[in-house]
């Protein structure tokens, strides 16, 4: 690679591929610089991964990327049916994992692993593509660069490796290769096979390779997978605890806005469209005690309302949170969202022993604890950091605040007697209770 391809990083253009944390320092190194790259469209002879028994072979092909399509190996693409690029470092080798759809139909996916010359023609590769998807994402969808960017990394990888399974469509293959991302569980008899030979849905839609049930055996830490096509166990217990906690955050979601930037953009600004009216004040918000216009009013009592109206708005939002699991065990979710529960829960007390709690700043949002929305919009919160963010830490320290706030409630014994709850308790009431909302 020529020194002059590479220069310190200055004006990034906003398609262009960002590290992540866990990436190879050679991911790093790459494309962390500044790029000057060739205009579309642009063809480039890369070597084709393939794997014959134990063999793996590199096959020359030839891949061009151009503003509307991709054709790799012969196989002509829409550049929106490409789902993700993902770069990798074996063995000190830089490639791109390539999974691209192969019609608008049918969401079955061919999976290609390239190896490039060079480094600088590896960041072209990548960030081409992920230009032409820009581009395409802001035309259709109409959105901002950050969405479009979001939208693009939204399929990101998951899960990839080696595991121990029976698939009973594959009787006599004991080991696959597996790959996770948030629409689907894809199965391979070898890494560098080109198709899966059996894919799982997580769609909310039902469909004979969707799943409908993941069941953990506790005896034997083994999970089971059941669609109308398939079933599959997975008995691995190598890198167990990694695959549960990708499953267990890796909710359905609606088919559609896996196959149209459109669809995709407005699941992704309706989830995380967070409104000021709704916002609670705590280590992620930065309400000062002088602040008037934003976070909670301090209401005390609530204009209108007697205590004996209070008191019962209270009780309901109690029992919303102790009835929740008993309704949600009548769904057909249950099996799925206890054993993400499971999960969950393990992170939240590893998190708890090794003191990572953050303390709360409640306090400076001017919460009143006779008043109910307040306390409503308190686990409003706590599903946001629980559920969406993901950020067990933040809502542990939300608990803290709540109970330091609403045990000096004045209208409701019962409210002060519910808060003496404990902490891992309090948070399994509001998963299952926002499993409830997402079903109403």
């Amino acid at each position: 690679m020529a020194s002059s391809d590479l220069e310190e990083h200055v004006g990034k253009h906003p398609w262009e591929y960002c590290s992540l944390l866990d990436d190879h320092p050679l991911v790093k190194e790459l494309f962390d610089r500044r790029h000057d790259y060739p205009d579309l469209p642009v063809k480039f002879t890369v070597g084709l991964f393939s794997e014959v028994e134990s063999d793996i072979k590199t096959e020359p092909t030839e891949i061009e990327i151009g503003k509307e399509n991709l054709t790799l190996s012969g196989n002509v693409f829409k550049i929106d049916w490409v789902r993700y690029m993902v770069p990798r470092v074996t063995d000190n080798i830089l490639s791109i994992l390539i999974s691209v759809r192969n019609s608008d139909e049918t969401p079955y996916s061919f999976f290609y692993t390239v190896k490039p010359s060079d480094g600088y023609e590896a960041v072209s590769i990548l960030n081409l593509i992920r230009k032409s998807l820009f581009d395409k994402a802001t035309s259709e969808a109409q959105c901002d660069p950050k969405m479009a960017v979001k939208a693009i990394d939204f399929n990101r990888v998951l899960f990839s490796d080696n595991l121990e399974c029976s698939v009973t469509s594959q009787p006599n293959a004991k080991e696959f290769y597996v790959v996770i991302d948030q629409e689907c569980m894809c199965f391979f008899f070898k890494q560098y096979d080109s198709a899966p030979c059996t894919v799982l849905f997580f769609w909310k839609e039902r469909g004979n390779d969707v799943i409908e049930r993941v069941m953990m055996i506790n005896d034997t830490r083994e999970i089971r997978f059941e669609s109308e096509s398939s079933n599959v166990l997975v008995k691995d217990q190598r890198n167990i605890d990694e695959f549960k906690r990708v499953i267990a955050k890796n909710s359905s979601k609606p088919k559609e806005i896996f196959h149209g930037y459109p669809a995709l953009v407005r699941h992704l600004d309706g989830s995380s469209r967070i409104s000021k009216e709704t916002a609670v004040p705590g280590p992620s918000h930065d309400y000062g005690e002088d602040s008037k216009d934003e976070g909670y009013k301090h209401v005390h009592p609530q204009a209108g309302k007697s205590a004996t109206i209070l008191r019962d708005e209270f009780d309901e939002a109690i029992d919303s949170l102790m009835s929740a699991e008993e309704r949600c065990r009548k769904t057909e979710l249950y099996e799925t969202i206890s054993l993400q529960w499971i999960v969950i829960q393990d992170e939240i007390a590893d998190i708890q022993i090794s003191g990572l709690v953050p303390p709360s700043d409640f306090l400076s949002g001017g919460l009143d604890p006779d008043d109910p929305d307040h306390f409503r919009k308190c686990l409003q919160d706590l599903e946001e950091n629980l559920m969406t963010n993901q950020r067990y830490d933040i809502a542990l320290s939300h608990v803290a605040g709540m109970k330091t706030i609403f045990n000096t409630n004045i209208t409701s014994g019962d409210l002060r007697r519910f808060i003496e709850t404990d902490d891992i308790n309090f948070l399994r009431m509001v998963y299952y209770r926002s499993y409830l909302g997402l079903s109403s």
